[in-house]
């Protein structure tokens, strides 16, 4: 039984991230963009037959560009009461930089974990990026980020004011989506330095005590969220339900601080065996890798291993994790990595 609830509360704990990530396909992870699984698509010849949707449906996305679209009668304004014209308003979003960040982990003389990523802003993509983030749910006060140009955003104001004496700063056009865990974010000064199409940036950097973990990253690059007219209310009461970072950047997961010091081997194998399984039944890492298959096959040993009854005062011998199969593509590296580190 204690087995199966920390399964389950593993699950619910990681898969709190956003799901809307995952595209059809396996592909590396770091290559999925958002899905707009709840709005109906915009056809791609005409304007949409509003008959074949609920009442009261005004927003539609653009699958090709990742937009949305409003379209609703002029009469939903108090000013054109009488109107029987159709409006179309294009509502543009930052999700067209199609990046992927990519993580090394060390150890430091203090036993911090060092994530150091080389984020790539993919060829595909139709604007530099700007911005990006990781979704953390880590209280670590003493979590330091870095980078030698790019502003940083989401460490404590005991940290900042230790290295500058002032105040953090903040971001408060940050949009809240559904996932409202901490952000932890590098923006270029005035956007003096962004990443084009087709470039990649190192030297991002985060010093933690928490170990390593699978988490959200966004990436954010595209014209800033602007209406070229007045909405209805009522479009703009739908609209404000689809906001947020969760569809308006574009994301995918990405390797980051997660698990306090103090949280035991099984909680940590029960989580990375969730989330491994998720992604696996998402199709995002190939369940017919033997790579996969083995890493599987360890955490559930590791967990039964955690879960096996120990005489009272005897010591629970520890669990040797290893993994010998070779990783075949680049988001088996890095959890390779992150798994020996996070069980070493």
């Amino acid at each position: 039984m204690i087995f199966i609830l920390l399964f389950l509360f593993a699950g619910c704990a990681l898969w709190a991230q956003p799901q809307g990530a995952f595209s059809d396909g396996p592909k590396p992870v770091s290559q999925m963009q958002a899905t707009f699984s709840t709005l109906p698509p915009w056809p791609t010849a005409g304007a949409p037959l509003l008959e074949r949707y609920p009442k009261d449906t005004y927003l539609f996305v653009d699958r090709e560009t990742g937009d949305y679209i409003a379209y609703f009668l002029e009469s939903l304004s108090p000013s054109m009461a009488h109107s029987k014209a159709y409006r179309t308003i294009r509502i543009p979003l930052e999700n067209k930089a199609h990046a992927q960040a990519v993580v090394r982990i060390t150890r430091s003389p203090s036993a911090e974990f060092v994530y150091n990523y080389a984020v790539t802003n993919k060829r595909e993509s139709t604007y530099p990026l700007v911005s990006w983030a990781l979704a953390a749910e880590v209280d670590d006060e003493s979590l330091t980020m870095g980078h030698p140009t790019w502003r940083r955003y989401g460490e404590s104001a005991s940290v900042l004011a230790a290295r500058t004496g002032v105040p953090a700063p903040t971001l408060p056009s940050i949009p809240k989506g559904p996932s409202a865990s901490r952000l932890l974010m590098w923006s270029t000064i005035d956007q003096e330095y962004p990443l084009s199409p087709g470039a990649t940036g190192e030297g991002f950097q985060i010093r933690s005590r928490f170990s390593p973990g699978l988490t959200t990253g966004y990436f954010v690059g595209g014209p800033t969220l602007a209406f070229s007219e007045a909405l209805p209310e009522p479009v703009m009461l739908q609209l404000a339900k689809h906001l947020g970072r969760d569809n308006e950047w574009y994301k995918g997961i990405v390797i980051g601080p997660r698990f306090a010091p103090e949280r035991s081997v099984l909680w940590k194998a029960a989580e990375w065996h969730v989330g491994l399984q998720q992604l696996v039944f998402a199709r995002v890492v190939n369940d017919k890798s033997p790579f996969v298959i083995e890493v599987l096959k360890t955490l559930d040993e590791l967990v039964q291993h955690e879960n096996e009854a120990v005489p009272t005062g005897a010591p629970r011998t520890r669990y040797a994790f290893k993994v010998s199969t070779a990783p075949t593509n680049d988001f088996e590296r890095q959890l390779r990595s992150a798994l020996l580190t996070c069980f070493e």
